[in-house]
């Protein structure tokens, strides 16, 4: 396993540091912290800012990357020329009123980068309780695996999380349409297998977990079930691949889910199964 851990600038790459240090740790990965400058001008300042996040650190081989470009672009480059299996970079912080308009450097890479990534808020560095969203589909297995790794090595609490569509409101009340999640779990859908088979993995690995079903529009009850539990991370998944913000596995919904998670949220990238040809 390895890991880049993007900064910038002090004070702002702290909390990158300290997250993607933990991450390091529990994954028991190789670090390599990268920070991009514009022209050789700024090379002294970055220099100065590499020494400060090796002292945070504090991790035995980690290797210190100055770039020169587009942040951007750098980023991609060093990310496919190191080949690591995740991207820590912080969120986006709006300076000014037309940035608010504009993609973040995190939502930029996010969508040309086919390896996991973590955006990191501004937030202590914990990971005692993680959030793990499924679309109930069996490519979501390697993020429920990849949570599942997490809880167990940061003997972190788990909750499985599953949005259902909202019950329309001509049918509120009625049992037959408002499906509670016991009713789901006995059914023989491929939904409740995979819900079955995600709560049966966590069991098996070990870790401390419960399972959580939701109606409504997913983006936002992803937010509220984060805000309503306190977690550190989120874990979500989208294809490798494919275009990030048009193919988020969670529903298929948009990078809202980002932008609204009021904690870090880590971004798995799965494979899509392929598919079995047609005798002819």
């Amino acid at each position: 396993m390895k890991i880049l851990i993007c900064v910038s600038r002090f004070p702002f790459a702290k909390a990158t540091l300290q997250f993607g240090g933990l991450i390091v740790g529990l994954e028991q990965s190789e670090a390599t912290v990268l920070t991009v400058i514009e022209n050789a001008a700024e090379r002294p300042l970055a220099e100065a800012t590499l020494a400060q996040a090796q002292a945070i650190l504090n991790l035995p081989d980690t290797v210190m990357k100055i770039r020169q470009g587009s942040p951007t672009n750098e980023i991609i480059r060093e990310t496919n020329d190191g080949q690591y299996n995740i991207v820590v970079i912080g969120d986006h912080i709006l300076q000014g009123f037309f940035d608010r308009f504009l993609p973040s450097l995190a939502h930029r890479v996010a969508d040309r980068t086919a390896a996991t990534m973590l955006i990191v808020k501004e937030q202590p560095a914990t990971l005692e309780r993680i959030l793990i969203c499924t679309s109930g589909r069996k490519i979501d297995k390697t993020v429920v695996q990849m949570g599942a790794r997490l809880g167990l090595a940061a003997t972190a609490v788990v909750t499985l999380l599953y949005i259902a569509d909202p019950v329309p409101a001509m049918y509120t009340g009625l049992d037959s349409m408002d499906e509670s999640l016991a009713d789901l779990l006995r059914s023989n859908t491929p939904l409740a297998r995979h819900l079955n088979w995600a709560t049966g993995h966590l069991q098996d690995e070990g870790v401390s977990h419960n399972l959580v079903m939701r109606r409504g529009v997913i983006a936002d009850e992803i937010a509220l079930e984060a805000l309503a539990g306190s977690y550190d991370l989120v874990i979500i998944g989208a294809r490798a691949g494919s275009n990030f913000w048009n193919d988020l596995l969670v529903g298929h919904v948009t990078p809202q889910i980002v932008d609204k998670a009021p904690c870090s949220v880590l971004i798995v990238r799965t494979n899509k199964p392929n598919k079995k040809k047609k005798k002819k």
